[in-house]
């Protein structure tokens, strides 16, 4: 995750509008975190223990992603990511090196053409704790999520040179969706039904490469949503700005997807 540090006092992060409601797949305490939400430094730090527990790092074929755990059973990532139908799931630490690992048995891709994301189902299911949780899918019409997050251990500079082993946290704040529209057509994108997010923070930082595939966390009523997975960037006119597929326009695939393979 790219860096730059400083306090910022930050703007209230737009509305996420009319999520659909159909049947819902979370477990238990999904979405429950250990970070401090009264922290305002919005540059690239290391993440406190157990307070993404929902994010992981895959190895598929040669391509290192981030993810995210949706159940027991289930790991979402961005479709490029996708090299082999085969991954290695790194899970339930901060530090990638002292991470647990699983193997996934199956790949599900989302064919619509702009939703970059995938999921895979996993060789054995996940036991839960303190450092392992599925976060929410969004469910329900109308809530304003705040505060946002994107989590990963891409690149923490612009010459990706260098990596974080220890997980880095960055808070951000949704960009206007008319906004976002217009800058995905810099990369021929046609996006008239808002199927991203685009996110952005202050000095210049954001997601990298190596975080493509990690979530979008935003928090309502005291829980963590995964509002959208980390896709692609932009450098433009001097901003860095983060795309995240929309969970909510696809929630309806990820739940037919999984109920129909579990």
């Amino acid at each position: 995750m790219y860096q730059e540090h400083y306090h910022y006092n930050y703007p209230k992060p737009a509305v996420v509008k009319d999520l659909p409601s159909p049947p819902i797949l979370n477990q238990g305490q999904c979405g429950v975190s250990k970070n401090d939400q009264s922290q305002q430094i919005v540059g690239g730090k290391d993440a406190p223990a157990n307070a993404w527990p929902w994010q992981v790092f895959l190895s598929i074929s040669g391509s290192l992603c981030g993810g995210v755990i949706i159940n027991s059973e289930w790991i979402m990532t961005a479709g490029h990511c996708l090299r082999s139908n085969e991954a290695v799931v790194y899970y339930g630490n901060n530090n990638y090196y002292k991470a647990k690992t699983v193997r996934t048995k199956a790949v599900f891709k989302n064919t619509q053409a702009s939703a970059d994301m995938v999921l895979f189902k996993l060789s054995s299911p996940l036991t839960f704790t303190d450092s392992v949780q599925p976060i929410c899918l969004p469910e329900g019409n109308i809530w304003d999520a705040s505060p946002c997050f994107v989590t990963g251990w891409g690149a923490t500079d612009l010459l990706m040179q260098k990596s974080d082993h220890i997980l880095q946290q960055l808070r951000v704040r949704l960009m206007n969706q008319t906004m976002c529209i217009a800058y995905n057509s810099f990369y021929g994108i046609i996006d008239l039904d808002g199927q991203y997010f685009c996110v952005t923070s202050a000095g210049h930082s954001g997601a990298y490469y190596g975080d493509s595939g990690g979530p979008l966390s935003c928090m309502s009523n005291g829980r963590y949503y995964l509002v959208g997975v980390l896709t692609h960037i932009l450098f433009f006119d001097g901003d860095h700005i983060s795309f995240a597929v929309s969970v909510p326009k696809n929630i309806q695939w990820i739940t037919d997807t999984i109920r129909r393979h579990s």
